[in-house]
């Protein structure tokens, strides 16, 4: 989680690679898999390599944010276009009635 936060991407994919970790879609605390840290602070080369290793684009974290909400909120056109390109909800709402809109 911490190096697809931080843009980490050599880190990211060498973890992925060795197969290291059990579950690409691992949550933390808040509920968040690594995708969407890296969409949030617009790492868009993690991300890449996230969606390479199949990442679930439709999680929802704790407050029922999605990865297209996370994308949209940084701004990251890119990032937006491949999750659109991956039928991402656009209608998803989070707990606050909140869409990729808001």
């Amino acid at each position: 989680m911490f190096a697809s936060e931080y843009g980490h991407f050599r880190i990211v994919e060498k973890i992925l690679r060795s197969k290291s970790i059990a579950d690409i879609n691992q949550r933390n605390q808040e509920g968040r898999a690594a995708l969407m840290p890296a969409l949030k602070y617009g790492h868009i080369k993690v991300v890449n390599i996230l969606l390479k290793y199949n990442a679930d684009i439709y999680l929802e974290d704790n407050k029922g944010c999605t990865a297209l909400m996370f994308a949209a909120e940084n701004g990251k056109k890119e990032n937006v276009l491949k999750l659109l390109q991956k039928e991402a909800d656009v209608n998803k709402q989070n707990v606050k009635n909140k869409d990729v809109r808001f």
